[in-house]
């Protein structure tokens, strides 16, 4: 009697146990010649080693038997090899959970990333609407400086002007992780309008009309 075929689900499982899978710095190809380099080195540093022994053997003149301590030497250490592995070669099963998990792993980071840049937002126009005027000349001057003296306002003079200055020089060059923040947040693009539009009043009022803060995207 002829044997039941397998099943589309058994042939599945099997596939999960029996099918590899690579991660590895190469692509596949490059894997497969990696493989072939260093089995070739294997084989060349177990060549070395056993003419190493047989040219002792011959300088020595002594015959060598099946009993003698030479032969067993040369089956030791050059005619067993250490088996070489697959790099990184896994079952299909465990190469799709690593995925899984990976794909998991990026979007959580990419959340914590958008909560990130949220903060950093809120704090910025927090700190733009509780300026004093001298705070607001004190960031129309860091806005003026080059990304050197940025590093100084940050290190040395005034931290905070230097941090929400390069925000804002961020925000006026349209990157995204600052003008993100506002376009999911309506209220918190309108209260940094009016922040801006405070700075620039201040900027007009001392002769700095061509210092005004612009760009960027609500």
């Amino acid at each position: 009697m002829r044997s039941k075929g397998k099943s589309p689900q058994e042939k599945k499982a099997l596939s999960y146990e029996k099918d590899r899978r690579t991660f590895a710095w190469h692509s596949d190809k490059g894997l497969r010649i990696a493989r072939h380099k260093r089995k070739a080195t294997a084989n060349r540093r177990t060549r070395r080693i056993v003419d190493a022994a047989l040219d002792a053997v011959l300088r020595t003149g002594e015959a060598a038997s099946e009993e003698s301590g030479v032969t067993n030497a040369l089956i030791r250490e050059g005619l067993i090899k250490n088996p070489l592995s697959k790099i990184s070669s896994v079952p299909l099963s465990r190469a799709i959970a690593i995925k899984h998990r990976n794909r998991q792993a990026a979007a959580g980071h990419n959340v914590r990333a958008r909560e990130r840049e949220a903060e950093t937002a809120r704090n910025v126009v927090s700190f733009l609407s509780g300026m004093s005027k001298g705070t607001t000349l004190g960031l129309i001057s860091a806005l003026e400086s080059s990304s050197y003296d940025y590093m100084r306002f940050e290190k040395w003079r005034e931290p905070d002007i230097g941090r929400v200055a390069r925000w804002i020089q961020n925000w006026s060059r349209g990157m995204i992780q600052t003008t993100r923040p506002l376009r999911n947040d309506p209220e918190l693009a309108s209260e940094f309008e009016r922040c801006v539009a405070r700075i620039n009043r201040v900027a007009a009022q001392r002769g700095r009309t061509n210092r005004r803060v612009s760009g960027g995207a609500g």
